[in-house]
């Protein structure tokens, strides 16, 4: 690896901050949903740096951007993922433009700076750098922008049913760590539930099935249930979250319908199969003293934890790359968030670690901003991983 050092000295402020401007100035909120002008804009700077781009159409007009740099084929390929949307800025006041993409002092502003353009830049400009070094790869090097990790990960979701994971041996999530390398996170189960009863007339609730005193029982009970499970030494515990409920139409009419949604959120060892289950049996109990009343439990929205053993080979040479950039050793920890590599890494229990610039607890404030030499610092390490993986 006597190259790496030599390749790394090409990687500067003034190659990853004019990109990282470039991105943030380009509006990417979801809601909405729309990405397609910074995808524009990713796809046309990774083919001016000489690289093949293949858009995956998701839904509508929006994409995932995938790049590959070919190896020979002796080893696994490894995954490099950041997704391509933002929040929206809110209604509070920033005291800067959310898309101005200002510098000020070494600190770059603006909505996606933190979350996560800055490893969407770091990311592209690893590509550019071993591209234009012509180091060869033992194994394929892929790159992937995806849409709506905001929202329902459906960006993630289409690569995995496309089948883009097989041939994949480890992948590089980025989002906010301070650089610290994230090996677990919780996983999460949104539940609907709907209770059906039968209106009346508010004057004679006696000739009606009213749907919203069935459903509080059911969410009282659901607030104080455990679920089984073991203790994760990395991660927060479980917890049930009662997030909406509607029901009635009208003040003079006994409702008949109710419905609530429910965001759990697991530890590995936990079955969203076992939680929707004795969802519903709670559900089945208060229906029996509820004659007429019907009730549907259904999933809404499934991911698993994230978990990668500390251990494992890729994150020990993830570690080993970190302390020789860095000077010390990274912290190994859990993440309170959920990412996209819930569904490509947590789904195919493929080796993962989530590391990028600044701290978590910047991304969705209002001024959110990056130091931009966390974006170098990064930009290096992503380079120095995909160089020590794939030419082992």
């Amino acid at each position: 690896m006597s190259q790496q050092p030599a390749i790394l000295e090409y990687i500067t402020t003034d190659s990853v901050a004019p990109l990282l401007q470039q991105l943030v100035q380009t509006r990417s909120y979801n809601p909405p949903g729309d990405e397609s002008a910074v995808g524009a804009r990713i796809t046309d700077w990774l083919g001016r740096a000489g690289i093949e781009v293949t858009r995956q159409v998701v839904t509508g007009g929006r994409a995932n951007i995938i790049a590959r740099l070919k190896g020979d084929g002796s080893q696994p390929a490894l995954l490099l993922c950041a997704h391509q949307d933002t929040v929206p800025p809110g209604e509070a006041a920033w005291s800067r433009d959310p898309l101005g993409g200002e510098i000020v002092e070494g600190t770059l502003y603006g909505r996606g700076a933190l979350d996560t353009k800055a490893a969407l830049a770091g990311m592209m400009v690893a590509l550019q750098t071993i591209t234009q070094a012509e180091v060869p790869l033992r194994g394929d090097l892929v790159f992937l922008a995806t849409v709506d990790e905001e929202a329902n990960g459906l960006g993630a979701q289409a690569y995995l049913l496309s089948g883009g994971m097989q041939g994949i041996g480890a992948a590089v999530i980025g989002e906010p760590t301070s650089l610290d390398l994230i090996i677990a996170h919780r996983g999460l189960l949104w539940l609907e539930i709907t209770t059906y009863g039968k209106p009346a007339h508010g004057s004679m609730p006696d000739r009606g099935v009213n749907a919203i005193l069935p459903m509080n029982a059911i969410l009282t009970k659901l607030a104080r249930h455990s679920f089984p499970h073991t203790p994760h030494p990395l991660l927060a515990p479980p917890t049930v979250n009662i997030a909406t409920i509607q029901g009635g139409v009208k003040i003079n009419m006994v409702p008949d319908l109710c419905r609530a949604t429910i965001d759990i959120r697991t530890i590995p060892g936990m079955s969203h199969a076992a939680i929707l289950a004795e969802t519903r049996a709670i559900a089945s109990e208060v229906a029996e003293s509820w004659p007429g009343l019907t009730i549907k439990v259904e999933s809404l929205n499934d991911k698993p934890p994230l978990v990668t053993a500390a251990d494992n080979p890729f994150v020990l040479t993830a570690v080993e790359v970190s302390a020789s950039l860095l000077g010390r050793a990274p912290k190994l920890r859990g993440a309170p968030y959920l990412t996209d590599g819930s569904l490509l890494a947590g789904t195919t229990r493929t080796p993962a670690i989530i590391c990028g610039p600044g701290p978590e607890t910047m991304a969705h404030q209002i001024d959110e901003h990056i130091a931009i030499d966390e974006v170098v610092a990064v930009t290096k390490f992503y380079t120095a991983l995909a160089l020590q993986y794939l030419q082992s």
